[in-house]
């Protein structure tokens, strides 16, 4: 599996800049929570990055002491990635993880829905010319 993940939302002056600059990580990475969570397609829950081996440090991100990477999933497949950063050790728990899964589904059911709506404008648009032509 290849997955390269594009930052679409970010909150804070550090995520509008991620936005803005077209940050990215591939699946390929292997010092990454998002890559690591892309790739086994659960949950990674690090309580303190800075004893991981595979944390990858944000330079626009630096008091992060624990983050929490949580696939995104639509019809099987891994679309996106949600991660969230913590400036405490030990600050994310599995509370925080069944909030950001249950996030995570809402959004791959949005992308789901957006897609379909476009779908159906398009059909229609074209069914529209159609009946124009004839």
């Amino acid at each position: 599996m290849y997955l390269l993940s594009f930052l679409l939302a970010g909150a804070g002056q550090a995520g509008e800049w991620m936005v803005v600059s077209g940050h990215s990580i591939s699946s390929k990475v292997e010092t990454s929570l998002v890559a690591r969570a892309a790739r086994s397609r659960e949950t990674v829950t690090v309580n303190d990055v800075q004893a991981a081996e595979d944390w990858l440090p944000n330079p626009l991100l630096p008091e992060t002491r624990a983050e929490m990477a949580v696939p995104i999933i639509q019809k099987g497949e891994v679309i996106g990635v949600l991660d969230v950063q913590e400036d405490q050790i030990d600050g994310l728990d599995e509370s925080d993880a069944g909030s950001l899964r249950s996030l995570a589904n809402q959004v791959a059911v949005a992308l789901a829905n957006a897609h379909l709506f476009k779908e159906t404008v398009q059909a229609k648009e074209e069914d529209e010319l159609a009946k124009q032509e004839i």
